[in-house]
C-alpha cells in the first residue's frame, strides 16, 4: 500500500537501466511506487514472487556462462529497524514469456535455484544488496520470476520499499507479484500468496573485478548564455567492481556550439561506493547544440565507461529535461502541493514565461517563482504567483506579465492547488542531484523536502527570461479549439 501523501507517479513509459548486449547492470525502477510489504514483508515471515520482463532486463543480458546474474540490488526507501535482515534467501527461476502475472496461489522452491541463503544489511537508503553465492544464468527470450523468503521471525518496523508498479508493457496496476505475511513461516506448496502489483525494485548485475561506471551525468538540457555562465557539469561515478579503485580520471568533454574539456580525480572509491565529481566551470561562447560526454578510462568492462547528453545552448531558456520524452507524471493524492526546481543566474534579470510540461490535463494548478533564502539555499519567500490555470496535456506556456525580478539562484515550479494526481511530468535521474529539486504540502507550506536521495524525478519545466527584442505568440483567440463554423462564415482569427 501507498504511504498517505506519497508521491503517485501517474506513468513511466520506459525501463530506465542499461540494456546494451552483456550489460552489466540493469535496474527495473519503472513505474515507481512506495510500499512496506516488499522484501522485509510485514510480520514475523515472508515471501513473495516477482516477475520482471526479458524485454525488461535486455534479452541478451545474463544469458552467457561467466556473464550471469551476481549481485543484486533492492532499493531501500525509508531505513527501518534493525537494519540486519536475517534467515533471507533468494530464489530465481525462468518463466515462459507469456507469464507476466501472478494469480492466488502457492509457490514451490524444486522449480527454483536458490541463489543466495544468509543475511541481508539495509542501513541506508538507495540501492543496497549483496553477492550471490550461486551466479545465475538465464534464458534469453524468457521472463525472470524471483522468490525471496524470510523466515527469522522477526517483525521489521519502519521499512519502506521502492516499488515497480505492474511493468513496462502493461501498466501500473497489473498483477506482477503475490506474496505473503504472516505470524508463521510460509511452507513451499502450502502457503497461498496474494496478488500485488507492488513488485520490488531491482537492479541485477554482474560484477567484475575492476569496473568504474558513469551513473548520471548532471547538466541542464537547455542553458542560457550570459545568464547560466560559467556552468559546471557533475557527474556520479559508481564502483561497480570487486576491488577498491584508485586514481580514478574522470574526463569532461564538450563539443558542438563550443568546445571544452576537464577532467576530475578520484583518489579512492570502495566497491559499491559512489561519488559525484564536479567539474571545472565553462562559458559556452555561442547558442546551438553541444553534445556532454563524460568518461572514465577503460577497465574491466568498457560498457558503462561513458555517458552522453545533448544540451542546447539558448539565448534565455534554462531546462533540466534531456529531450521531450516525458518517463511520466507526479503528484498528490487526496492533498495540495508545490514542486520546484533550482535555477541561477550569474547576471540580474526578469523572468517573462514559464512553460510545464504535464502527463496528462484537466486539473488545476499554478506557476510560482520563489527566491532562495530558505534553509540550506532551500526555496524561500514567495514572489509570484500565477493566476489559476488549468492544466492540458504536454507543453502548457504561460506568459508572467509583469515580469518577475531574479538573480543568483531562484525556484520556478508548479502548485497542485486541486487533491487529484495533476501529472507534472518528469524523467528518471538516478540518482537524483541534491538540493535542486523540491516539494512541500500543503500547497502554500514553507518545509521543503529534497526529492534526492529517495525520488528520482527530473522535472519537465522551462522558465524563459526577458530579452530586449523578443515577440510570441501566446494564445490563439479565434477560432476557439473544438467550436465548428458553417463554411459560409467569414472568420477573423485573432492572436495574442
Amino acid at each position: 500500500m501507498k504511504k498517505n501523501l506519497t508521491l503517485l507517479l501517474s506513468f513511466l513509459c520506459f525501463l530506465f537501466g542499461s540494456s546494451a548486449l552483456f550489460a552489466q547492470s540493469v535496474s527495473i525502477i519503472t513505474n515507481p511506487g512506495i510500499t512496506g510489504n516488499d522484501v522485509t514483508g510485514g510480520s514475523n515471515y515472508h515471501a513473495m514472487e516477482s516477475i520482471y520482463l526479458d524485454s525488461e532486463i535486455g534479452s541478451t543480458n545474463f544469458t552467457t556462462p561467466g556473464l550471469g546474474i551476481a549481485h543484486v540490488d533492492f532499493s531501500v526507501n525509508t531505513v527501518g529497524t534493525p537494519t540486519t535482515i536475517t534467515n533471507f534467501r533468494i530464489y530465481m527461476k525462468d518463466v515462459p514469456i507469456g507469464t507476466t502475472t501472478l494469480a492466488t496461489g502457492t509457490y514451490d522452491t524444486l522449480t527454483y535455484t536458490l541463489v543466495y541463503n544468509g543475511s541481508y544489511t539495509a542501513a541506508v537508503t538507495g540501492f543496497v544488496g549483496f553477492d550471490l553465492q550461486t551466479p545465475y544464468v538465464r534464458a534469453s527470450g524468457t521472463n525472470l520470476q524471483v522468490l525471496i523468503k524470510r523466515t527469522d521471525g522477526i517483525i521489521y518496523t519502519g521499512y519502506n520499499w521502492n516499488a515497480s508498479t505492474g511493468n513496462t508493457v502493461g501498466g501500473t496496476s497489473l498483477l506482477t507479484c503475490r506474496r505473503y505475511n504472516a505470524t508463521t513461516a510460509p511452507i513451499s506448496t502450502v502457503s497461498y500468496l496474494t496478488p500485488s502489483n507492488f513488485r520490488p525494485q531491482m537492479r541485477f548485475v554482474h560484477t567484475y573485478v575492476n569496473d568504474a561506471t558513469v551513473q548520471q551525468v548532471y547538466t541542464l538540457g537547455k542553458l542560457p548564455i550570459p545568464y547560466g555562465a560559467p556552468h559546471a557539469v557533475a557527474a556520479n561515478i559508481l564502483n561497480s567492481g570487486t576491488a577498491t579503485m584508485t586514481n580514478i580520471n574522470v574526463t569532461l568533454n564538450v563539443t558542438g556550439a563550443s568546445t571544452f574539456t576537464n577532467s576530475q580525480v578520484i583518489p579512492t572509491l570502495a566497491s559499491g561506493a559512489s561519488a559525484t565529481v564536479t567539474f571545472a566551470g565553462f562559458t559556452p561562447s555561442a547558442t546551438g547544440n553541444e553534445n556532454i560526454v563524460v568518461s572514465v578510462p577503460n577497465d574491466d568492462f568498457n560498457g558503462n565507461n561513458s555517458s552522453t547528453v545533448a544540451q542546447l545552448v539558448t539565448n534565455n531558456s534554462y531546462s533540466y529535461a534531456y529531450g521531450l520524452i516525458a518517463a511520466g507524471g507526479v503528484g498528490f493524492n487526496g492533498a495540495t502541493g508545490d514542486f520546484v526546481a533550482k535555477f541561477n543566474t550569474s547576471v540580474p534579470t526578469t523572468v517573462n514565461q514559464v512553460s510545464v510540461n504535464f502527463s496528462a490535463g484537466g486539473q488545476p494548478f499554478q506557476v510560482g517563482i520563489w527566491d532562495a533564502t530558505g534553509t540550506g539555499g532551500s526555496p524561500g519567500a514567495l514572489l509570484y504567483t500565477s493566476p489559476g490555470q488549468t492544466s492540458t496535456t504536454g507543453v502548457y506556456t504561460l506568459a508572467i506579465s509583469p515580469a518577475v525580478a531574479v538573480s543568483g539562484s531562484f525556484y520556478v515550479g508548479v502548485r497542485q492547488t486541486g487533491t487529484s494526481n495533476f501529472s507534472f511530468s518528469y524523467q528518471v535521474e538516478n540518482p537524483i542531484r541534491s538540493n535542486t529539486f523540491y516539494y512541500t504540502a500543503p500547497s502554500g507550506g514553507t518545509t521543503w523536502t529534497d526529492f534526492a536521495p529517495a525520488n528520482s524525478f527530473r522535472f519537465m519545466i522551462e522558465p524563459r527570461l526577458t530579452l530586449a527584442n523578443d515577440v510570441g505568440v501566446s494564445t490563439i483567440d479565434v477560432p476557439v479549439a473544438g467550436v465548428n463554423s458553417f463554411c459560409n462564415t467569414l472568420i477573423a482569427p485573432k492572436a495574442t
